[in-house]
């Protein structure tokens, strides 16, 4: 996938079911990968896999490395309700040090609740090394 958004100057996120298999969230593989993309609407089958590109607008996906974008996938996935102490607890564990600071730094315009989601991962990533 990341070859034809290279190839298409696409930025693209893993969404939904696969972000949060992608973060360690969620155990399971999804039968049906879906990416958020700054490119059209569009559907690739390759082998087994049925592969969705869903288009997001930019501000959604600009400015942030792959993993930001990632992070802010699966929350939305689990939704405001849903990301509770587990949930940063469990991010905070599978991310670098360098990940959750690069994820703090670009919630900065993102919607105030993953701003916050963010602000948590890092504390608790913080508390996790010391």
């Amino acid at each position: 996938m990341r070859a034809v958004a290279r190839a298409n100057k696409w930025i693209v996120a893993p969404s939904g079911d696969a972000a949060l298999n992608a973060l360690g969230l969620d155990t399971q593989v999804p039968a049906k990968l879906v990416y958020v993309s700054s490119g059209p609407y569009k559907r690739y089958e390759y082998g087994p896999y049925d592969i969705e590109l869903r288009h997001r607008a930019n501000r959604d996906l600009l400015d942030c490395s792959q993993v930001t974008c990632t992070i802010v996938q699966a929350l939305k996935a689990l939704g405001r309700e849903n990301v509770g102490d587990e949930e940063i607890r469990m991010l905070a564990r599978n991310l670098t040090e360098e990940q959750a600071g690069a994820f703090l730094e670009e919630s900065a315009g993102l919607t105030s609740w993953v701003a916050d989601a963010a602000k948590k991962i890092w504390e608790a990533k913080h508390g996790q090394d010391r």
